[in-house]
This record gives C-alpha cells, sequence and structure tokens, in this order.
C-alpha cells in the first residue's frame, strides 16, 4: 500500500507542477521562483486527475458492457476460423496505432504540434486492441492464459504510459487555457492596494500612484508610516515567497509582472469582487 501511495502521489506532484508551470508561464514567470511546497503541487495535480479518472472509469465500464452484452455472444457463434482472423486483424490494427509512436522517436517535435493528444492515445488504443485481439485468441487457444505470459505486463504497461502521457498534456493545456481565462476577466478579480513606505515605481494600464505626502504639512509627514500608495492591480497568486500582481489592464507581452514580497515597509490591502 505504501508503494502505492508513493507513486500517486508522485503522479500528482507532476501533474500538479506541469498545470502550475505552463500556467505562470503564461505570465512569463518560472513558477520555480514562486516557492510553492509539494503539497501545494499535489493539490493542483488532483484538478488534472480527476476528470481523466472519471472520464477512463466511464469508457471502461461502458466497454465490459459493451463486450459482455454484445460482442460475446456474438463472437460465440463465430467459427474458430473467423475468430482466428479477427484477432490477427486486430494485432494488425494495433500495430498500426504504433506507427505516430515509432514516428515520433524520430521527430518529435513535429508530431507534437500536429498529432496533440492523438500521439499518446494511440499508445494506448495500441495495447488495449491488441489485448482485445488476444482475448478473441484466447477463446481459441489457453496459451494465452497461462501466468507466465509476460505479453499482458507490457500491453498494460503501453496503455499506461499513453494515458500519462496524455494526461501531461492535458495538464499542460489546462494550465496555459486558465490562466488565460483569468487574464481576460482581471477587472473581475481582487483588487490589490499596496502602501509603501518606499517609491516602488510600479507601472502599468490601470495603476494609479498617489504620493500621500504631496500637500502634507511636516508633522503628518514624519509621523506617517507609508508614503506612497499603488491602485488599480489585481492579485493572480499569494506564493510563500509573495504575491503575484498584475495591472487591471494587464497585456501579455507588453505590461510587467510585479512580484512583491511584503516586509515590514510595506501594507498590502487585498478586496473581494
Amino acid at each position: 500500500m505504501a508503494s502505492e501511495a508513493v507513486a500517486i502521489a508522485a503522479l500528482l506532484y507532476y501533474f500538479g507542477w506541469a498545470r502550475a508551470n505552463q500556467a505562470f508561464q503564461y505570465y512569463g514567470i518560472d513558477v520555480g521562483t514562486l516557492g510553492f511546497s509539494t503539497t501545494d503541487y499535489i493539490l493542483r495535480g488532483v484538478s488534472t486527475v480527476v476528470p481523466a479518472i472519471v472520464v477512463s472509469a466511464v469508457l471502461a465500464v461502458c466497454s465490459i458492457t459493451v463486450h459482455r452484452l454484445f460482442a460475446a455472444p456474438w463472437l460465440s457463434r463465430w467459427t474458430a476460423a473467423q475468430r482466428t482472423r479477427l484477432s490477427w486483424g486486430l494485432w494488425g490494427i494495433g500495430g498500426l496505432l504504433l506507427f505516430p509512436s515509432a514516428l515520433w522517436l524520430i521527430a518529435p517535435a513535429w508530431l507534437d504540434g500536429r498529432l496533440g493528444y492523438g500521439l499518446p492515445l494511440s499508445l494506448a488504443a495500441s495495447a488495449g486492441v491488441v489485448a482485445y485481439g488476444r482475448a478473441v485468441a484466447a477463446m481459441e487457444d489457453e496459451r494465452f492464459s497461462y501466468e507466465a505470459d509476460i505479453v499482458p505486463s507490457l500491453l498494460a504497461l503501453l496503455a499506461v504510459t499513453g494515458l500519462v502521457w496524455a494526461l501531461a498534456l492535458y495538464g499542460v493545456q489546462s494550465g496555459w487555457s486558465a490562466a488565460r481565462s483569468y487574464a481576460a476577466d482581471l477587472s473581475g478579480k481582487s483588487e490589490v492596494t499596496v502602501w509603501s513606505e518606499k517609491r516602488l515605481s510600479i507601472r502599468g494600464p490601470g495603476v494609479v500612484a498617489t504620493n500621500l505626502d504631496a500637500g502634507a504639512s511636516a508633522d503628518v509627514v514624519a509621523n506617517s508610516a507609508f508614503h506612497y500608495r499603488y491602485e488599480g492591480l489585481r492579485l493572480i497568486v499569494r506564493g510563500p515567497d509573495g504575491l503575484l500582481l498584475v495591472p487591471w489592464g494587464w497585456r501579455r507581452g507588453i505590461d510587467a509582472v510585479v512580484m512583491l514580497a511584503p516586509d515590514d515597509s510595506i501594507r498590502i490591502d487585498v478586496i473581494a469582487r
């Protein structure tokens, strides 16, 4: 049980990291600079893995139901020769489905941009088709039921590799999509006001910088803890090492992202929208 728990935690960590890394790459930030913990990544990985598990479970239940209610009774009426030809045909289809993966070994960058999910899913589908072909062949040949047979383990490894690969792609794309959707509606996100003892030179569309000492008396200036105020900022994330802020009119590739580490010289006010 401990080894299974470690494997699941490792997968969740990887998927969470892939999603977070891609999301913050949208803002030009390396996720490693935000100081997230292992728990942070695992929790982010759950949102990637759970939908995939639900979809996989539904497909598995549907496949088993179709086989037991329709395919198995239908195949039982076939002759041995017909079932043998079907199994060979399924193995051939499985081999063809492996062809994109073989090409990927030669030109990975070219295929990644053109096949997307098709590449890992073809790997998993190949394993499934070959396994079903073996199940059909096993109706006539008991060799395929030997416990010492290594082929089922290899097919399971092939299917898991394809599914994990597809999940990784899903995590990357969902992270990018989430970041883009968030940035598209910054006006509706939590508003941040920064009060500072010193000038921070925060600029951007929508940012209003106010010198609180302008027009104030000498006594007021001397007794004031903060001398500058910056409004019109939106919170992207609160990490262990600080806040990631953008102007509410932020434009990707044009405006800067503000990384701010609060200390005694800074106060942060957050207004939920």
